[in-house]
């Protein structure tokens, strides 16, 4: 994620845990709103694509990622 994000760490976090997750989105719950976005695997196919991660964003939070299928760019093995 570093090398994607990490020019921005200071204004993005990667969430990987569930009470990360559970704080970000009682975050959310205050506000009253939370601004939600997809990325998948390059694919338009909203049958076939898969989602790599949903990006989240609560004003007044930093932007958030949730990683969900990345792979390592060398073994192509999916991280868990």
């Amino acid at each position: 994620m570093m090398k994607k994000l990490g020019h921005r760490k200071d204004q993005v976090c990667v969430i990987k845990s569930r009470e990360e997750l559970h704080d970000y989105i009682s975050a959310a719950i205050v506000k009253g709103r939370i601004g939600i976005d997809t990325e998948t695997n390059k694919s338009l196919d909203p049958i076939t694509c898969k989602l790599m991660g949903p990006c989240l964003y609560v004003e007044s939070q930093k932007a958030a990622y949730i990683p969900l299928h990345h792979r390592d760019p060398i073994t192509k093995v999916e991280y868990e």
